[in-house]
């Protein structure tokens, strides 16, 4: 059953485009982040805020292979926590302007009732590097980033009215696959309930089959004691009759056997079967998986 969930997992993967649309306002930010500045393992990135959605936006930039990753927060101790976890650098918080003309992307997340980026502050920090774009991605609510900072040039500000506009739209794109991924998990449960009555059906086929050949060896040895004198020549046309005999007689049943293996009944006929010809008891926990509504 796990073995059978994982492969659902990966058919909804890699059939759908249920796991292409990011679920939450951090993910959705760090993809307008790529959208701007492409490939961000090489880039450089300033979080601020060490709650959950500055660990989620850590998190998703570990997940993405960032490795130059600068973290802020009003605790400094949490910030240290936060760095040590995901492999990033602690910055006090009276360095964020400085910090700016170093990064390519800033991803701001705190609860901090005024802004932390004024227009005059990312201003300067613009003027201190060279002529490459600034993401600032604010998830804050309230603002950390002054609106009036969009209009410094090379400075692409989303807040989380933006961010939300697009979490809407990926969230009903992932809406929009859900019936594929439940087609594919019927798909899965129908093939995994065949797989539970064949472990139902199959024992049965090969105790019949090997009583069967008990029975046969047991008689061509009783035949052989009433006939001590048979050369070796007939005794191989005798088991090979005998051979013939069973397999002819058991063909039929067989197929048939296998056949209802694939029908909701199959626990049914596989009991029957054993208590016919005397097989012994039906395996158990199959049974009462196959059988469960």
């Amino acid at each position: 059953l796990f073995e059978a969930a994982i492969r659902v997992g990966k058919r909804a993967r890699t059939e759908t485009s249920i796991s292409k649309n990011p679920a939450s306002t951090s993910s959705i930010a760090l993809a307008q982040a790529e959208q701007i500045l492409g490939d961000l393992r090489y880039k450089r990135v300033l979080v601020v805020g060490a709650g959950e959605m500055g660990l989620l936006a850590l998190k998703g930039l570990q997940h993405r292979g960032v490795t130059q990753i600068a973290i802020a927060n009003r605790t400094r101790q949490r910030a240290e926590t936060a760095a040590s976890l995901y492999n990033a650098r602690v910055v006090d918080m009276a360095e964020l302007g400085t910090t700016l003309a170093w990064a390519d992307a800033v991803v701001s997340a705190t609860s901090a009732m005024e802004p932390l980026f004024t227009q005059p502050m990312v201003a300067a920090a613009m003027a201190q590097r060279p002529q490459w774009p600034l993401v600032l991605l604010d998830i804050a609510v309230p603002r950390d980033v002054e609106t009036a900072v969009a209009s410094i040039p090379n400075v692409h500000l989303y807040d989380a009215d933006a961010l939300q506009s697009s979490l809407d739209e990926a969230y009903a794109a992932r809406q929009a696959q859900v019936p594929a991924v439940e087609n594919i998990i019927e798909q899965e449960l129908d093939a995994f309930t065949n797989r539970m009555r064949a472990m139902v059906i199959q024992p049965v086929i090969a105790d019949l089959r090997q009583k069967a050949e008990a029975i046969r060896q047991q008689e061509v040895e009783r035949a052989m004691r009433h006939l001590p004198d048979v050369n070796p020549e007939t005794l191989a046309q005798l088991q090979h009759l005998s051979h013939s005999l069973v397999n002819k007689l058991l063909h039929e049943p067989t197929l048939h056997l296998r056949s209802k293996g694939q029908e909701e009944e199959a626990a049914v006929y596989a009991e029957t079967v054993r208590e016919l010809f005397g097989l012994g008891a039906v395996n158990g926990q199959a049974e009462s998986m196959i059988r469960k509504p």
